[in-house]
């Protein structure tokens, strides 16, 4: 009889990552055989990789075939595909979605979960991992309703055992779950499989696990029998508490009867301190020499955390000789940590290797792909069909070519949020309405045609090309099975050329985001593919709804990860905590050690406890507490020269807790704990040094610190070409602590004249101080200089939202274009002193405005209704002849003119043709003069010389005497004070204004005649106690005299005059209001406004516009 097989357990603690890798070198053909009598199973893949070139790299003959080195589940599953007829192993992912298909067929059987319960994705995952587990157990419906007593009645029992049976007949004939397929392994394990399906192995190596599942145990007992075993355990029964979580495998282990082997030249490694750590039993002993150099070093966050690391590896390399790929760094949980890494690596020259899957959900091009589904699905939304268009990779064939801006014009022209139904009569309709406007604006100035026929070659030439391009899209919303979704699919992605994007240059991206681009691309193909062949399998062909297959397919996306190329010989190694000894580094550094991330807290199964879990003979709940002290001894006991610990003080606000695991390290262990923080020189950048040395010097900076400091600049570059920024340095530095003070606005803060060729540039804006303002602009400046700026300088602007109805922009032009026509109409028939007498022409001339309006609807129709009333309720036209009666009997001023524009700008046929100028009017006040254009919306003149300026509004808010006062609004004071020029240019009687006021036109019920200012000793018919009737006592000059009507005006002119300068002079500086509703929710501007708030509020212009 052949000797029985030996079976060796190999104990102790420590001992080298790759145990067993001398002896598997060993049995290494010599001549090159392309079969192998061992297999050597490993924890995790990145070990396996390593191991196989190392092999490779020490192979005699300097090639090899593919090693048999696995992970256990991997050697299952090899295995598994070896046998005859083997149905397709489903991936996580696909498992996920299957899961989640069983919980929504079975929701009326079910008794645990509920309806809204079975819908949670975070349930999903634990339903998928405990189902796993008891697949991986064997158990099946009736095996699992077996552990149900008699007098007994458990519903979770009851559930899984229906969820199990339900998996089970989803999958069916063709389809098998890993935990399906390791069991099937398992079952079948014989002499004769291991014959057949293991011929030649004559030894089975295993090391580096902590954890032995059931299937594990059960391959060993039954594998035991036919080649020898070893397996290494990393474990001294010596420290129960640090190697408790080892225990049981240890005990399930021995069950199996193998000969212990103990290797005692590991077991005395770490000078004694292994039996003692975490251990409670004995007494206190004096720290050991651990036989390597360990630092425990605290930061402020977890920012500073990573820059040490950068800097501390930048030393160990450049001054220690290091190979970087000799490196590693680790953390508890790498995701919290991966985004500062590529944030901060790259900043101090440091190249890595950051080992950390993508979600495929976020890839920009993935993202494209499922908006091509989005965008049928949504009904053809406007917002979604323009998502798609931006994106990078859109790039269709020629006859469907859209560009993004034309898009969003033509919605914002149609007034289109969804492309479905009849938008092309729409558009239609708009080209229509466009070309008889054309035709009656033939005698307008040149720039107003150019205008109409932008729009109106703009609708015409994306009405067929936009056509085309969504026509696929509704072929692609019809059902589909599975097969020919899949084909639809990928043909709209082809036409949209998204399939071939790696062909021609993206200029969005560079080199490396092209890789992961490529590579999840890659990663969606393959997953379309499985999820072709899935639902193919579970539907047949029969048609699904487009939605179901989204949701399929979505889920799908949502669960998946892509990994980049990783390079193992370059750069530093940032891996996971399972995965980072591995490569055997040299210096291992293992940040984030803080309480609550390492160690984790406990975490109890949400379905059964221990007891019960024990009872279906399941593990109890993972100890997190006793995995990750094993873990910890682990990376202590690593074969490398340095260990480096790190934790961040503070995460945000909230204080963080240094791990207790460091305090029991530093009893056993002499280690070096620093107290301080490090040095802010240590974390410095080279790059941004400059900056560093800045934010240091003191206030203020004398002419000879700069000289100094420029003398030293230039004595250590060692790149004396760039000498030159060293001013522009300077100047930051100087403009940077006028900014950190708060006392007062330094020189540079908010100013442009201190830059020669920004001002230059500003200067040719402005056209050398000859062009002219209108005052909507003067009171943005009035308001915040730099949102001024940015608006009608760099030319920012927010993006438009897409309103169905009519804007307030369509209502005031509406308004308008009404009320010019009746008041000029009234005029030319000689009844323009009293317009309220003819209602009918008001409604006449306001029906046929509104319907030139090309715009139909709910909404439209009810804005028709607020204009003109409905039965037993009076619309805004009724009212507001109502109003203008009223007025006239209150101060009989008689309208005269309408729309009288002064300037070049807006359609001739839209201004007063008696009292409108083409030329600018200017604003003196003796020593600055500034050119105005603009537009009076009408003006009221009495008998004596009196005139009323009026201003249409058709909002909720308008301004006050107050806004006037503090230089807010200045539209009426300044039309107020040029009145009397515009008279005279137009050869008409001179005139005075002594009223200016607002007329609200916005509905029935807020639809009023408002005075801004007025002079109370002129105009009667307003109470002297508004807070616009001058004089009175609110408003008073600097001796305390009130100002009058007059005075007010002029102070009008004196605010836009140094509104215009402050432009001139390049002065943008921040809001003087910052107080203000609209400054801190509303501005467009507010997310990149670095405004101090205190300093704006103490600065002496506010106490000089209250007193001026």
């Amino acid at each position: 009889m052949p000797p029985k097989p030996e079976f060796h357990l190999h104990l102790g603690a420590g001992g080298p990552y790759y145990f067993f890798r001398e002896g598997v070198l060993r049995r290494i053909p010599q001549q090159g055989n392309l079969s192998f009598d061992f297999v050597y199973l490993l924890p995790v893949k990145r070990a396996v990789r390593f191991a196989k070139e190392h092999l490779i790299d020490r192979s005699p003959a300097g090639a090899l075939a593919d090693p048999p080195v696995f992970t256990f589940y991997e050697y299952m599953l090899h295995l598994y595909r070896r046998l005859p007829d083997p149905r397709k192993v489903i991936s996580p992912a696909m498992r996920l979605f299957l899961v989640e298909e069983v919980l929504q067929q079975s929701l009326d059987k079910l008794r645990f979960f509920s309806p809204t319960s079975a819908g949670r994705r975070g349930l999903i995952r634990k339903v998928d991992g405990l189902l796993t587990e008891l697949r991986e157990y064997g158990y099946d419906g009736d095996k699992l309703l077996s552990q149900i007593a008699e007098s007994e009645s458990d519903n979770r029992l009851h559930d899984f055992s229906l969820l199990i049976d339900a998996f089970n007949q989803l999958l069916g004939d063709q389809l098998i779950d890993e935990a399906g397929a390791i069991q099937e392994v398992v079952n079948r394990l014989d002499e004769a499989f291991f014959r057949k399906y293991m011929a030649g192995v004559e030894v089975i190596y295993l090391n580096g696990y902590g954890l032995f599942s059931r299937p594990m145990i059960t391959f060993f007992e039954k594998i035991r029998s036919f080649c020898q075993v070893h397996i290494q355990l990393d474990y001294d029964p010596t420290n129960p508490d640090l190697f408790q979580h080892i225990a049981l495998a240890y005990e399930d282990l021995m069950a199996l009867g193998p000969e212990e082997v103990v290797s005692h030249q590991f077991q005395q490694a770490g000078g004694g301190w292994i039996p003692r750590l975490f251990s409670t039993a004995g007494e206190q002993a004096p720290p050991v020499d651990p036989g390597k150099d360990i630092l425990i070093q605290p930061a402020t966050s977890r920012a500073e955390e990573v820059a040490f690391m950068a800097n501390y590896v930048k030393r160990l390399h450049r001054v220690e000789g290091i190979p970087l790929h000799r490196i590693g760094i680790t953390f508890p949980s790498l995701e919290r940590y991966a985004a500062l890494i590529r944030d901060i690596f790259p900043r101090h020259g440091l190249p890595f290797n950051l080992s950390t899957g993508l979600a495929l959900n976020q890839s920009p091009l993935v993202r494209s792909f499922l908006l091509a589904l989005e965008v049928p699905l949504s009904g053809f939304e406007s917002g979604r069909l323009l998502q798609l268009v931006s994106s990078p990779f859109f790039r269709p064939q020629a006859y469907m070519q859209v560009s993004a801006p034309d898009l969003k014009a033509l919605c914002r022209e149609l007034r289109i949020t969804h492309f479905s139904g009849k938008w092309r009569d729409h558009l239609r309709e708009q080209v229509a309405y466009l070309s008889r406007l054309r035709e009656e604006m033939a005698g307008e100035d040149e720039l107003a045609l150019r205008d109409i026929d932008l729009r109106l070659n703009r609708l015409q030439t994306l009405e067929k090309p936009l056509a085309s391009l969504l026509n696929p899209f509704r072929e692609l919303a019809r059902p589909h099975g599975a097969a020919a979704f899949r084909d639809a699919f990928l043909s709209i992605l082809r036409k949209l050329n998204f399939l071939d994007w790696y062909k021609g240059p993206v200029s969005q991206l560079g080199p490396q985001e092209q890789e992961q681009e490529f590579r999840s691309f890659n990663r969606f193909i393959k997953l379309l593919d499985q999820f072709s062949w899935i639902v193919t399998r579970r539907h047949g062909e029969r048609s699904l709804e487009l939605n179901e297959l989204y949701q399929f397919l979505k889920l799908l996306v949502d669960q998946a990860t892509y990994n980049l190329r990783e390079w193992d010989q370059f750069g530093v190694q940032v891996m996971p905590r399972l995965e980072i000894l591995a490569i055997e580094p040299e210096v291992l550094l293992f940040g984030g050690m803080v309480e609550g991330d390492f160690p984790r807290p406990f975490n109890q199964d949400v379905f059964f406890h221990d007891e019960e879990r024990e009872e279906l003979g399941l593990a109890a709940t993972e100890d997190l507490l006793g995995q990750d002290r094993y873990v910890f001894y682990q990376v202590l006991n690593a074969r490398c020269s340095r260990l480096v610990f790190t934790f961040p003080r503070f995460q945000r606000e909230a204080a963080r807790v240094p791990s207790n695991f460091l305090s029991v390290l530093e009893d056993h262990c002499q280690v070096r704990w620093r107290k301080r923080l490090p040095g802010q020189r240590f974390l410095e950048n080279p790059r941004h040094l400059l900056e560093s040395v800045a934010a240091r010097l003191p206030m203020p900076v004398r002419t000879w610190d700069q000289r100094r400091l420029q003398t030293w600049y230039e004595l250590s570059r060692q790149t004396p070409r760039r000498i030159e920024s060293a001013g522009f340095w300077l100047h930051r530095v100087e403009s940077g602590l006028g900014k950190r003070g708060i006392s007062r606005f330094g020189r540079h803060e908010g100013m442009l004249a201190l830059e020669a060729s920004a001002l230059k540039r500003l200067s040719g804006e402005l056209q050398e101080g000859r062009k002219p303002f209108s005052i909507t602009r003067l009171e943005a400046y009035g308001f915040c200089p730099i949102r001024y700026y940015f608006l009608y300088h760099l030319k920012i602007r927010e993006e438009e939202e897409l309103e169905t109805g009519l804007t307030p922009l369509d209502r005031g032009n509406y308004v308008h274009n009404t009320l010019f026509r009746f008041f000029s109409e009234c005029r030319e028939l000689g009844e323009g002193h009293l317009p309220w007498h003819h209602p009918q022409r008001l409604m006449d001339i306001a029906r046929e405005e509104f319907e030139r309006l090309p715009y139909q609807g709910l909404l439209f129709e009810l804005e028709k209704e607020l204009y003109f009333g409905s039965e037993g309720r009076a619309g805004v036209w009724e009212r507001f002849l109502e109003v203008e009666a009223s007025e006239y009997a209150r101060n009989p001023l008689q309208p005269a003119f309408f729309e009288a524009a002064f300037g070049p700008g807006g359609l001739k046929r839209d201004r007063d043709p008696v009292l409108s100028v083409d030329q600018a009017l200017p604003i003196s006040d003796g020593r600055r003069q500034a050119n105005i254009i603009g537009k009076i919306d009408r003006v009221d003149l009495g008998p004596a010389g009196q005139a009323a300026l009026i201003d249409y509004k058709t909002g909720l808010n308008f301004a006050r005497a107050q806004d006037v006062w503090m230089g807010l609004s200045l539209q009426l004071p300044v039309y107020a004070a040029l009145l009397p020029a515009l008279l005279e240019r137009a050869g008409l009687p001179r005139a005075e204004a002594v009223v200016t006021a607002i007329a609200q036109v916005r509905d029935p019920e807020n639809c009023e005649r408002v005075p801004l200012i007025f002079d109370r000793e002129a105009v009667s018919g307003y109470s002297a106690r508004l807070a616009g009737a001058l004089p009175n006592n609110r408003w008073v000059d600097g001796l305390g005299n009130p100002v009058d009507f007059g005075e007010m005006v002029n102070l009008g002119v004196r605010w836009a005059l140094d509104y215009v300068q402050g432009i001139r002079e390049g002065r943008f500086h921040h809001t003087r209001y910052p107080e203000e509703t609209f400054c801190q929710r509303h501005c467009e501007f507010r997310r990149l406004c670095r405004k101090d708030e205190q300093k704006l509020l103490s600065h002496p212009w506010r106490e000089t516009a209250k007193g001026r």
